[in-house]
């Protein structure tokens, strides 16, 4: 006879499930790898992780390790197959899906292979849809990724690429995708950069006056106080300039107008619906004051617009101070264009996205400018990368490398690197001198694209004087 706890129905159901759990629980005890799927993709994602670690360093072959870490995270990925979403297996899933897709697209180009566009985005989370670009999807996408990185036990370079993926996915929705993009750079800085910054703390007050307001800076920075360190940085450009702090400051200001953005987002939502709710009251007097707070708003719009001008200017002197060589200031100089949807402000950030692929294809050597070539990639399009990855193809098989200016003396230059570069370089100025007559028939004065015309005349002056010294002539 059953006990009286169980002789209701109620009871035997509970009865049943109690036991069902045992069954289970059992099973897993009796097969050891079932118990530990969880360990054993933890374990392997630490082995692709140390596979990656070594390949990207110094004498390490990229290409090779970053195929071996796929193989690994795969499968790792692959006894966690059915894990649901609120589990621990869940979110180890989702970290693996991420550094799958992190990897491959900051791994060497194959040139070896057919030249071809790269993965659509959102393709590291097939669930997530390939065109979805909602913007609530995306801010809980950068919500997950914050709470992932908020745990003590995450190492940087994870956390870098869960939000690469999210800005990679998400690179149409501006608020959402820059975010991302900034905190992806943040943490690759922490791995790249751990051991300078612990010491330059330890040594803080014996450093010289401008070395301490960076660090000032930086302080500030983490902390999310963007307006004190670009003051900061701009006291330290004052006393000794460097395209460092240049590129610092031009960080500060970018992300002091994402900031603004998103103050200005939650204002107008606010203001619309409160406007809303009055317009189903029927509330004339409500609803006008409404829609007048709500345009009231449009000037931290424009205060975001003047802090990415600044960021612009500050990126810009970055580039020429490190020799027109940097990609972090182009790619970052193109954002800003990217987020001002004027005509002339989306041709311009095509044409520096085109150029960074021409560029830097063969010059990358830290995962974070890996990571920002891919994101010139995807802002690029995939017809712009097939092309640029076909002319990169075809300049390998003949035997000789792209050439980018990276500012070296022209006399120490082969002749065909000064030829290709003083190709690229008239070709560049020819359409720069043409967007800054654009500009100046509507009345704007661009002085930073002024300034980099300048320099560009003066640089192809000194390509041009040092094939003639050689007996050739200007292509």
């Amino acid at each position: 006879m059953a006990p009286p706890c169980i002789r209701s129905g109620k009871g035997i159901a509970r009865w049943r499930a109690v036991l069902g759990a045992l069954a289970v629980f059992s099973a897993a005890l009796a097969d050891p790898a079932r118990g530990s799927a969880y360990e054993e993709a933890q374990a392997l994602r630490r082995e692709g992780l140390e596979l990656l670690e070594r390949s990207r360093g110094p004498g390490g072959d990229a290409a090779a390790g970053s195929k071996a870490a796929i193989a690994k995270f795969e499968e790792a990925l692959a006894k966690l197959e059915g894990a649901s979403e609120n589990t621990r297996e869940g979110s180890l899933r989702e970290d693996l899906n991420a550094l799958i897709f992190w990897t491959r697209r900051t791994s060497p180009i194959d040139f070896s292979a057919l030249p071809a566009p790269p993965p659509q985005a959102g393709a590291a989370d097939a669930s997530a849809g390939k065109d979805s670009q909602d913007a609530a999807a995306a801010s809980a996408a950068l919500e997950r990724a914050e709470l992932y990185a908020s745990s003590d036990a995450r190492d940087p370079v994870t956390v870098a690429a869960r939000f690469f993926e999210v800005a990679d996915r998400y690179k149409d929705v501006h608020d959402v995708a820059f975010k991302a993009i900034q905190r992806a750079q943040y943490f690759q800085r922490l791995a790249q950069e751990k051991e300078a910054r612990a010491k330059a703390e330890a040594a803080f007050e014996s450093l010289p006056p401008d070395e301490k307001l960076v660090i000032l800076g930086d302080r500030a920075y983490a902390s999310g106080n963007y307006e004190e360190a670009a003051a900061k940085y701009r006291e330290a450009l004052a006393l000794k300039a460097s395209p460092e702090r240049h590129r610092k400051l031009g960080h500060a200001h970018f992300s002091r107008a994402q900031q603004l953005r998103d103050e200005y987002t939650k204002t107008y939502m606010r203001h619309w619906r409160e406007f809303t709710e009055a317009r189903k009251r029927n509330d004339r007097p409500a609803m006008d004051r409404a829609a007048a707070a709500g345009r009231s708003a449009g000037r931290i719009a424009k205060d975001a617009i003047e802090e990415y001008r600044k960021a612009e200017t500050a990126f810009r002197a970055a580039w020429e101070s490190a020799g027109r060589f940097d990609i972090d200031s182009e790619v970052h100089i193109a954002l800003t264009h990217v987020v001002r949807k004027e005509k002339m402000h989306q041709d311009e950030a095509r044409t520096i996205f085109e150029r960074v692929l021409r560029t830097y294809a063969d010059r990358l050597r830290t995962d974070e400018e890996r990571t920002l070539y891919a994101l010139a990639e995807t802002y690029a399009g995939p017809e712009v990368v097939r092309k640029s990855r076909e002319e990169l193809a075809r300049a390998r098989s003949a035997g000789r490398a792209v050439a980018a200016d990276d500012g070296r003396d022209p006399s120490g230059l082969s002749d065909a690197e000064l030829r290709s570069l003083a190709e690229e370089l008239r070709r560049s100025l020819a359409a720069d001198e043409k967007k800054l007559e654009q500009k100046q028939s509507v009345g704007v004065l661009d002085t930073g694209l002024l300034g980099s015309i300048n320099a560009a005349r003066k640089r192809l002056a000194a390509l041009e004087d040092e094939l003639r010294r050689r007996g050739g002539s200007p292509p």
